[in-house]
C-alpha cells in the first residue's frame, strides 16, 4: 500500500471564496506535509481537500451562524481583543 497524506480545511464559505486564495492554501499545505514527512512521501501523495459549510451551516457554542453574522461576530471580537 502506498502511504498517502491527506489534509481537509473545513471553514464557512466566506473564508478562502477566492480561488486563487485556495490555490495557495494547497500550495502551503502540501509543502509543510512535504517537509515535515521527511522525503517519505511525494506531491502525488499528498492530498489536500478545501470544503465549505453552507450559509448557516456553522455553529459556535450552540449557536448557528449564517456567513454575515459570523463575519459580524468574528470582526467584533478582534476589536474587543485589541
Amino acid at each position: 500500500m502506498t502511504p498517502a497524506a491527506f489534509v481537509e480545511l473545513k471553514l464557512p464559505a466566506v473564508a478562502l471564496a477566492a480561488p486563487d486564495r485556495q490555490r495557495q492554501f494547497v500550495e502551503r499545505a502540501t509543502a509543510i506535509v512535504l517537509r515535515r514527512a521527511g522525503g517519505r512521501l511525494t506531491p502525488a501523495q499528498v492530498w489536500v481537500n478545501v470544503v465549505h459549510a453552507a450559509d448557516g451551516g456553522w455553529g459556535i457554542a450552540g449557536r448557528r451562524y449564517d456567513n454575515a453574522s459570523l463575519v459580524d461576530s468574528v470582526q467584533s471580537a478582534a476589536a474587543v481583543a485589541h
